[in-house]
């Protein structure tokens, strides 16, 4: 119940700041244009290219050490920032003497793409900083709302006086000075962990990183390279609704990780299957509803941004249900990553690389939805072989037959339910009654699930707020 509770906690800031960017990210999306917008994210996905590579793997180390010892936590992140320092340093003047600058339009565009490769360094490292103290919901609030918030409010400012893609961009830099504030104000000249411990702790999650997030980034670039601006707009529409997916399942994994750490170190399997389960049936319970709706209307959502945004209905769905997949099979990765299985991951993170680039150099030329589909190809191969290997490994499946069951009532009973609501003419009748039934499917599946736990959820819920 403490496990759901900060997850919920951690969720409810990541709920209410990705509604916050899921709407502007409309706004914003309809405002630039498909083409604008297209441009906008060919730059975000050069800064999260070269993140991958220059991350280290040091958030996740940062998260696993501080889990194991919070005391020590500062030191580490300390210690990390300064190596982010360091490396860039000797590292970005490479990239920008070699950079093509026609690729992201000019030459501008390059110093601002390395700036933003190190302000999303410290915000990693400050988001896992903060889950690494079992401050989740701080880490979900910094990152998932009050970044987010100023995004958005900066947009709109820097959209008034330049009204291109340039004013998202500004907007993604300006927010992220937030970290950076924030780094300055946690920093310790005192130093903890030799160069040496950190290479040999650190590269697997390096690895794992760089296998892991490349694939998600370098697609914007070969959507581009294949296809037009456009098409990278409707990548990246797919990608955004995507989090949306994910983002419960990325809240209570932040959770777990330090309590998987903890778990595997006492050799408590018991309570590893526990939490595995747990986690993947509140998940599904409460995004099922939520992905099956966005699906089932993708087409008056994309509505919504223009004309322009009509064509990429094919590309959003792949990545809607490639998203929720990656989130209905559990917490596998964060339990190889936690438990000493890293190396594991590595070998996912290739099988996901050498999935998505293949299927995106075959398919990426020929067809508009290619890299799209290739993007989804990926992610599917690689839950499944985590789903194989916890299996192997723990023993441990994400439900139960029965849990099984239930959930593909719900999922029928989400799917019949949101495709009479499609005859629904009104928006802002549509917006209530679906709202109003997202928010009864989760009540209900919570209330009726096999696990009495999960009924108690409701029970002292209610009981809060004054209705039991």
């Amino acid at each position: 119940m403490n496990l759901f509770k900060k997850g919920i906690k951690a969720f409810s800031w990541t709920f209410i700041g990705s509604g916050i960017g899921f709407i502007f990210q409309l706004i914003i999306a309809k405002l630039l244009g498909a083409s604008e917008y297209g441009k906008a994210n060919v730059i975000l996905g050069f800064i999260g290219t070269y993140y991958s590579f220059l991350s280290l793997g040091l958030p996740t180390l940062l998260i696993r050490e501080s889990g194991k010892n919070i005391y020590n936590a500062k030191k580490i992140y300390s210690d990390f920032i300064r190596i982010y320092f360091l490396l860039d340093i000797l590292i970005f003047p490479f990239i920008y003497m070699t950079f093509d600058e026609s690729i992201v339009y000019n030459k501008f565009n390059v110093i601002i793409i390395l700036f933003l490769v190190f302000l999303s360094q410290v915000e990693n490292l400050t988001y896992s900083y903060f889950i690494g103290i079992k401050k989740q919901d701080t880490a979900s609030f910094i990152r998932d709302t009050l970044i987010r918030l100023i995004r958005v409010g900066s947009f709109f400012i820097f959209f008034f006086i330049i009204s291109n893609y340039f004013s998202f961009i500004l907007a993604y830099l300006f927010s992220l000075l937030i970290p950076l504030i924030i780094s300055i104000r946690f920093y310790t000249k005192e130093k903890y962990l030799s160069l040496k411990w950190i290479i040999k702790n650190s590269w697997k999650f390096y690895f794992i990183t760089i296998t892991y997030s490349l694939y998600g980034n370098l697609s914007k670039i070969m959507q581009r390279l294949y296809s037009t601006n456009e098409s990278v707009g409707y990548l990246s529409i797919g990608i955004t609704l995507g989090t949306i997916g994910a983002m419960l399942g990325t809240a209570l994994a932040n959770v777990t990780m330090p309590e998987f750490a903890l778990a595997w170190k006492e050799k408590d399997l018991k309570k590893i299957d526990l939490i595995f389960k747990d986690v993947s049936r509140w998940n599904t319970f409460i995004m099922l509803p939520i992905i099956s709706f966005i699906v089932i209307h993708i087409n008056r959502i994309l509505s919504f941004l223009g004309e322009d945004y009509s064509k990429g209905t094919l590309i959003v769905s792949l990545i809607l249900i490639s998203q929720f997949i990656n989130s209905f099979v559990g917490p596998n990765g964060t339990l190889l990553n936690m438990s000493g299985y890293e190396g594991l991951e590595i070998i996912n993170g290739l099988a996901m690389i050498i999935t998505g680039v293949s299927t995106g150099y075959l398919l990426g030329p020929r067809y508009s939805w290619g890299i799209a589909f290739s993007f989804a190809a990926s992610i599917i191969v690689v839950n499944l072989l985590k789903f194989i290997q916890v299996r192997v490994i723990y023993n441990i499946y994400p439900y139960k037959i029965r849990t099984l069951f239930y959930i593909l009532l719900f999922a029928f009973t989400s799917i019949f339910i949101f495709s009479f609501t499609k005859s629904i003419s009104n928006i802002y009748f549509w917006v209530i009654i679906n709202s109003i039934i997202i928010i009864l499917i989760i009540f209900f599946s919570f209330y009726f699930s096999p696990f009495s736990q999960d009924k108690e959820i409701i029970d002292k819920f209610l009981k809060k707020i004054g209705v039991k």
